[in-house]
């Protein structure tokens, strides 16, 4: 039909020359309509066209405006078309268009850095905003560019960087409908938009050996993410709606939220659940930087094996002014300083696989001031908890935690990491529960702007074994040792009183001696006698019927005995003696009264032995 129709333009062309070597005035457009009938109104949609073989500025009128008779109206938008009917080849058009996007076309709508189109057969050219793209036309973006076209179904192709396309129109299988064919050479395309419901697709993502029929789902949603990897293959992620992809004489179904690869020879794989979309940290959505060498961070997504950061100018994220693959950590530093300016940005998990999981939604930030900041953290490390220097060396118990100090105000801080004998550890891990033993920590902090500081390192000891006591039974005086102070029978009744007042733990007998009062309490009473030291040994005077130091056999205080009692502590020293009549807290002996001989080390952890008292 369009051959036949440029011979008829042709044919109108030589009766506009003939007229011209009779000598006569006829103007080209009265030749294509009667005098007596009126131009339709333009429509007020415009876009541009670049000129193929065999177009005349009718056939456009007729094909893309709506009415042939609308070719004056189009020329007037193109005062630099000499003879409607001799265009040139390769010139681009300024036409009225009946809708947007007309049927069977697709149209340039975003161009970001460098993009080339062809419009077969013309050569690649640089793409422009409201390019009219056919049958056989190509896309290519360059590195860090990307484009956007828009079809007549509402849907849009977005291309990421280094991607190669070409739209084809073919017949389709099922009662000759005509299906749109994109094929992805090379890169990347987003397929998205919405379908009105309708249950059957009519484009076709060609990738290689693979192809793909994505369907909107029940609402009308379509998303849909096509590659082609540097490798081979193929990759189709859907996000909104459901697809089948076939390859190798095989064809899988892909669900809302799942995947598949396709090897550069083979079918595809199962379909796979794709990763959840990660969740930003920092920069804060819609926050303020008064700095240009901010970092980002996000969470950690189950399953991934690397992420995708996009950087863009725009909302869609369309428009990406750094996009880094094949991050393995939660953060990333712009290696370029930033200008001042709205931004926006987005990551993505990527799994084992290599598919993409759902792109985190974009997250915006202003940029106040094209200043660095350069200014490291001021941090400190400090501990809580059960501790205590012993010598040179720092003791922490059961219960203890590393602190972290620290500010940073031209950026703040982002981001804490306590390193154990050289190895960061989670953050589970500052509450204490070491392993026993020496361990050395050193605290490290990073600002919004990826200053990196590093506090001094901090040995120390972690103890969590309680003392071991020590007992034994033999004849002689008793001698009782508290601090520094010693009491014996050689001292003066005096000193031994004034002593005992002081301690407020002796009692003098008449016999001279110095006495330990343990006694049995009375009945309802839950009074008992203790005696606390500071020094690792104390000696008792007591006697038993049997042995005392099996927990099944009862104690009878008498005299005649000295019970002699210590405790080694191998991390640290022992702080306290406890000696004792109450209550039992072992389970086995009940609620009786027992003996009970305690020690506590310095750093809290606690011994103690109980026997059962006999009236």
């Amino acid at each position: 039909m369009r051959h036949l129709s440029a011979r008829l333009e042709r044919s109108s062309s030589q009766v506009f020359l003939s007229a011209l070597i009779l000598g006569l005035t006829v103007a080209p457009w009265a030749l294509a309509q009667p005098a007596t009938q009126a131009a339709p109104s333009p429509p007020s949609t415009t876009g541009w066209y670049t000129v193929r073989p065999g177009d005349t500025l009718r056939g456009l009128s007729r094909r893309l405006s709506g009415a042939e008779e609308l070719w004056p109206e189009n020329w007037k938008l193109n005062p630099g078309v000499a003879n409607p009917d001799l265009l040139s080849i390769g010139s681009r058009l300024r036409l009225y268009l009946t809708q947007a996007v007309p049927p069977k076309s697709a149209k340039v709508t975003l161009v970001h850095r460098q993009v080339e189109q062809r419009p077969e057969p013309n050569p690649w050219a640089p793409a422009q905003l409201g390019e009219l793209l056919e049958d056989g036309d190509g896309v290519r973006t360059r590195e860090r560019s990307a484009a956007v076209m828009s079809f007549a179904d509402g849907t849009a192709l977005g291309l990421t960087e280094q991607s190669l396309v070409f739209f084809r129109q073919v017949a389709g299988e099922l009662r000759g409908v005509p299906r749109s064919q994109i094929e992805i050479v090379q890169g990347q395309g987003d397929l998205e938009g919405s379908r009105g419901g309708r249950p059957k697709s009519d484009v076709e993502l060609v990738l290689g050996a693979a192809h793909a029929l994505p369907r909107a789902g029940d609402d009308g949603a379509l998303k849909t993410r096509a590659r082609r990897p540097g490798g081979g293959g193929a990759q189709l992620m859907m996000y909104e709606g459901s697809g089948a992809v076939e390859a190798a004489g095989q064809k899988v179904e892909v669900g809302r939220g799942m995947g598949t690869t396709v090897a550069a020879s083979g079918p595809p794989t199962p379909p796979e659940a794709l990763l959840p979309a990660a969740e930003l940290e920092t920069p804060k959505a819609g926050g303020a930087v008064a700095f240009n060498n901010l970092r980002f961070t996000w969470k950690p997504v189950a399953g991934a094996a690397s992420y995708l950061l996009e950087l863009c100018s725009d909302a869609d994220c369309h428009q990406a002014e750094q996009r880094v693959t094949g991050l393995q950590a939660e953060r990333w530093q712009s290696p370029q300083e930033l200008q001042a300016g709205r931004y926006y940005w987005r990551v993505t998990a990527i799994a084992r696989s290599g598919l993409d999981g759902y792109p985190s939604p974009v997250a915006s930030f202003e940029i106040g001031s094209a200043v660095a900041d350069e200014a490291v953290p001021r941090i400190a490390m400090k501990f809580a908890g059960p501790m205590a220097g012993y010598g040179s060396k720092l003791v922490l118990g059961p219960g203890s935690s590393a602190l972290a100090q620290g500010e940073d105000p031209e950026s703040g801080i982002a981001e804490w990491t306590l390193v154990l004998d050289g190895k960061p550890v989670p953050k589970a891990a500052w509450s204490g529960g070491w392993s026993r033993g020496a361990h050395q920590l050193e605290l490290r902090a990073a600002d919004n702007a990826g200053n990196l500081a590093s506090a001094e390192p901090i040995a120390f000891l972690y103890d969590d074994v309680a003392p071991r006591l020590r007992w034994t039974v033999g004849q002689g005086e008793l001698v009782a040792q508290f601090g520094h102070d010693r009491i014996a029978t050689q001292r003066s009744r005096e000193e031994a009183r004034r002593l005992a007042e002081k301690k407020a733990l002796l009692e003098w007998s008449s016999d001279g001696r110095l006495w330990l009062p343990l006694s049995l309490p009375s009945s309802g009473s839950a009074s008992s006698v203790t005696v606390r030291s500071d020094r690792p040994q104390l000696l008792v005077r007591s006697a038993t019927a049997r042995d005392p130091f099996a927990a099944s056999s009862p104690v009878r205080l008498a005299g005649g005995a000295l019970l002699r009692v210590s405790a080694e502590d191998e991390a640290c020293a022992v702080a306290a003696f406890s000696l004792g009549i109450g209550r039992a807290e072992q389970s086995a002996l009940g609620n009786t009264w027992v003996l009970y001989l305690e020690a506590e080390d310095l750093v809290g952890n606690r011994s103690r032995e109980e026997w059962p008292l006999a009236p």
